[in-house]
């Protein structure tokens, strides 16, 4: 009977644990400073200084591995995609966007270089929304489809606006930029007409000497 008993309260407790375990909420809170440029993709945080293992980490791969010297930088996009966010309808990733920059003293993998430029998008080349596409959070509370007056009550006027079209769709970039710290930190917030904000690119890099 003891034996019985034991076994009961054993697996009761363990229950319980599980219980508190599984069904705990993560805490993932962010910077309320933009300028911090942590962001919350999916269910996950991302700060700078960003890797690709960061990603990696999280599900995601890269296309392509190309070698960069010392002091190079790519200015042109690698993709990021992860089977969690793929449309079977739309055939279609959600993708994610980024650069690299060798701030070591050797030649090395872009796997193991630092990211200076980050880009989120919710929309296709075309425009279209991606139905299958991570959910995103900014300093404040920022999401997909955050107009520009909510944007600009939670990080002030942007150091400058420009309105653009494509595809038959109007947009305005935002554009916010501080210096300090010997950096360049860059954040851009693309507000689409017809959606709010689709686009956003966050960018650190050293000021040039």
């Amino acid at each position: 009977m003891k034996k019985v008993l034991m076994i009961l309260l054993s697996l009761l407790l363990v229950a319980g644990l599980a219980g508190c375990d599984i069904n705990k909420p993560k805490d993932v809170s962010i910077s309320s400073n933009w300028k911090d440029l942590e962001f919350i993709m999916g269910k996950e945080k991302y700060s700078f200084p960003l890797f690709f293992k960061d990603f990696a980490n999280k599900g995601w791969s890269l296309e392509g591995d190309d070698d960069l010297s010392p002091g190079e930088y790519t200015d042109y996009v690698y993709i990021l995609y992860n089977d969690a966010f793929y449309d079977s309808k739309q055939d279609q990733y959600a993708f994610v966007y980024v650069d690299f920059e060798n701030y070591g003293d050797k030649v090395q993998s872009i796997r193991k270089c630092n990211i200076w430029c980050v880009s989120l998008y919710r929309v296709d080349d075309l425009g279209n929304i991606i139905n299958n596409c991570y959910e995103i959070e900014l300093a404040k509370g920022i999401k997909w489809g955050s107009t520009k007056q909510e944007i600009i009550s939670a990080y002030g006027e942007p150091v400058d606006e420009t309105a653009n079209e494509y595809n038959g769709i109007t947009y305005v970039i935002l554009r916010y930029l501080d210096n300090s710290n010997n950096e360049n930190t860059i954040m851009y917030l693309y507000v689409f007409d017809n959606g709010g904000l689709s686009i956003v690119d966050l960018m650190r890099y050293p000021l040039e000497e």
